[in-house]
């Protein structure tokens, strides 16, 4: 079913309230659905958050409505992706002046607070950088974190030894020492991260103020999900690959000739559950329970794709009694 036709189906079976009236003309034909009509735009937010609704449904004996297509899994790099590389004038405890003229990409200055770097086998949180002029910056590091080392300038720092947080944390109250990153847009839960470099499953902390911050391991062993945020318990020192599982909430319908990314024998529960909607609106309570009742009928009688698993196996689900 499209959407122009979901559209249709609503207005036709919602008992055609004057303010949802979809339509640009007096013919109610499909089309003559009108984007932008402020019965259209009901039904398509209607739409929308009926999807997200299905989509986490958990049924009367508690198992979820699962549909294939909302679990995901991406491979994602983070990490230093280009070369950086500073020459070190001169350093002390808490100073780092070097020389910016070797990277070989265009970064801002901002760029690097909160980053971290490895020098002399120790590691630094950089906590503001001070152009002195095009050839010198001043970097103002985290003090006391090991003994100052005593290189023959000039020294090197280069990208393997660099790390750049993907986002300031300083408002998250975590470690300035860990890694933040964006989730992927409409991801609701992370169901599991892998380290394809170290081949082993990261583990999830159960709150923030429990990751075991590392400052110069570099590889993670930890993360938490902190609200549209993942934060690992280390800044990541070189270039990684992880693969995440995610689980995604369909997306918005926002167009009329938009695919629903509900599968098809579910849109029938979405009608129900639209009407549904539109009964407690209207406070048609019978109206409301009815709907109510014919959603839980749809969902139970209608079978997910997961259901299908069953019949991939040689027996159908039974086991064989050998003779």
């Amino acid at each position: 079913m499209t959407t122009r036709q979901m559209i249709l189906k609503l207005w036709d079976l919602s008992g055609h309230a004057s303010d949802l009236y979809p339509f640009q003309a007096d013919e109610q034909l499909e089309d003559q659905i009108e984007l932008g009509s402020e019965g259209t735009t009901y039904f398509l937010r209607l739409l929308s958050e009926g999807q997200v609704a299905l989509a986490n449904w958990k049924k009367a004996d508690r198992r979820f409505l699962r549909f294939r297509n909302f679990y995901i899994s991406k491979n994602i790099q983070l990490g230093v992706d280009k070369d950086i590389k500073f020459t070190v004038l001169r350093n002390s405890k808490d100073e780092f002046e070097v020389d910016p003229t070797q990277l070989n990409w265009e970064l801002s200055i901002e760029s690097f607070e909160n980053a971290i770097f490895m020098f002399g086998g120790t590691g630094y949180k950089i906590m503001s950088v001070t152009e002195l002029d095009p050839a010198r910056w001043l970097f103002n590091v985290y003090p006391d974190i090991g003994e100052e080392p005593v290189p023959a300038y000039p020294e090197t720092i280069v990208d393997s030894q660099f790390a750049i947080s993907e986002f300031p944390v300083s408002n998250l109250g975590v470690s300035t020492n860990s890694t933040v990153i964006d989730l992927p847009e409409r991801v609701y839960s992370i169901l599991r991260i892998d380290d394809y470099m170290s081949d082993t499953e990261i583990r999830q902390a159960s709150s923030k103020d429990e990751l075991a911050i590392s400052l110069s391991n570099g590889v993670p062993q930890e993360y938490v999900n902190y609200g549209s945020k993942i934060i690992f318990d280390t800044a990541l020192l070189e270039k990684r690959w992880f693969r995440f599982e995610l689980f995604q909430q369909p997306e918005d319908i926002v167009d009329l000739d938009q695919v629903l990314s509900i599968p098809g024998p579910f849109h029938q529960a979405l009608v129900f559950w639209c009407l549904w909607q539109i009964a407690v609106r209207e406070r048609q309570e019978i109206h409301s329970m009815n709907y109510r009742r014919l959603l839980e009928n749809e969902l139970i009688s209608t079978r997910d794709e997961y259901d299908n698993d069953f019949e991939k196996s040689r027996t159908n689900g039974f086991k064989v009694r050998r003779s």
